[in-house]
């Protein structure tokens, strides 16, 4: 496999906005990191270099944002001519999440007055309340901030693939002729499969096959075997190059030997798994944003249109440790919440309808549901924004 690229973050600076090499420098003192001028190559009109990083200022990613303006993601200001972007540069293995994080938190230190941060890898942009939530709570970043699917639509089938795994280590993952029908059921399978390989240090290689789902396990085959041996149909049969190396199409594995296209083996949407390295990550970002969850709680409870999840950890036998178990909130204050119990346990000795007080240690995630829409805590920047705005 070709050298791992790095990962870029750029920083769309204000029209008129100048951030020198002088403020940059500043910047990242003040934020506690060790840095020096470093040669500017390419298009950078200056650089510097930090322990793990790099960053310099240059012209915006001009065609990128254009699309992303043309597909209405971003107001067009972000692609006019002569827009200038803070780009900070870093590898992210083995510890991707937790790099990506003080990726944003550089970003956020060196241009704090950014319209948007355009991640490039990923093809996709992050807005300043976002940006400020990762870079202030320190807690890995979720697997789905590092890549985005992109699906294209054919006459009855759909290619979904993916961009920006490949500065994590791996493939990008891809699965092929897939039924219009059951685009929302794939999805939930390449995003688990796209998770695991960025949480493995040393992510499975071609053919190994690796649990994602409780219907089957599945692998990858490079898309150039996958051309030669399968006969496919949709619109990821003919493709641009750029879509043909370092790209691996996910299969299932029934059997010993025999690999099969996803959708042709689960037949609904599949019961992911989520491994104890994310579970953990989620009660983490759940506790430290728990104060502004029950700001949210106190000012919107009872309100038509609003309700209040949260989801407690408890005791069970067997050897699969605790349960984590959904209850709909009535009260939460700064030690803990109130509320009635949503899951039918499979271990936990308590029933649905219970009504339970929980300690915050025993947080593992939390749910508002808002006019808006439904916001867990990796989300709770974007419903505090709309707020804002109102």
């Amino acid at each position: 496999m070709d050298p791992v690229p790095e990962s870029r973050l750029d920083a769309i600076i204000p029209a008129g906005s100048v951030v020198s090499v002088t403020d940059a420098l500043e910047r990242a003192r003040a934020a506690g990191h060790e840095v020096e001028l470093a040669p500017a190559d390419g298009d950078l009109r200056w650089s510097i270099d930090g322990m793990e990083w790099r960053a310099g200022l240059g012209p915006a990613p001009r065609e990128a944002l254009e699309v992303l303006v043309a597909a209405g993601v971003a107001p067009p200001e972000l692609a006019a001519p002569g827009t200038m972007a803070l780009s900070v540069f870093t590898h992210l293995p083995p510890m991707c999440q937790s790099a990506y994080q003080a990726q944003v938190a550089v970003v956020h230190a060196l241009a704090p007055e950014a319209l948007a941060v355009y991640d490039a890898n990923a093809q996709t942009l992050m807005s300043p309340p976002c940006v400020a939530d990762l870079a202030a709570v320190e807690v890995p970043a979720p697997p789905s901030r590092l890549y985005s699917i992109h699906v294209v639509l054919g006459e009855g089938l759909a290619w979904m693939h993916t961009h920006g795994l490949r500065r994590c280590g791996t493939v990008e993952l891809e699965l092929v002729d897939v039924p219009k029908a059951r685009i929302t059921d794939m999805k939930a399978l390449l995003e688990a499969a796209a998770s695991r390989l960025i949480e493995e240090a040393a992510p499975p290689s071609m053919c190994t096959a690796f649990e994602v789902s409780r219907e089957t396990k599945v692998s990858w085959i490079p898309w150039s075997k996958a051309s030669r041996k399968m006969k496919l149909e949709g619109p990821g049969a003919k493709r641009d190059p750029a879509h043909c190396e370092g790209t691996g199409v996910l299969m299932a594995k029934p059997g010993m030997w025999k690999f099969c296209l996803p959708h042709t083996v689960i037949e609904a949407r599949p019961r992911v798994l989520v491994s104890r390295a994310e579970t953990q990550r989620m009660a983490a970002g759940a506790r430290a944003r728990w104060p502004r969850f029950v700001r949210l709680v106190e000012a919107h409870l009872g309100e038509e249109g609003w309700s209040f999840l949260a989801k407690g950890s408890f005791a069970a036998g067997g050897p699969c440790g605790p349960e984590h178990i959904w209850m709909s909130v009535t009260e939460a204050d700064a030690e803990g919440w109130s509320g009635e119990v949503m899951s039918r346990p499979c271990r936990a000795e308590i029933a649905p309808g219970d009504s339970l007080r929980n300690d915050l240690p025993t947080l593992s995630g939390f749910q508002v549901r808002s006019p808006h829409g439904a916001f867990g805590p990796d989300e709770l920047a974007e419903l505090e924004a709309m707020l804002e705005a109102e």
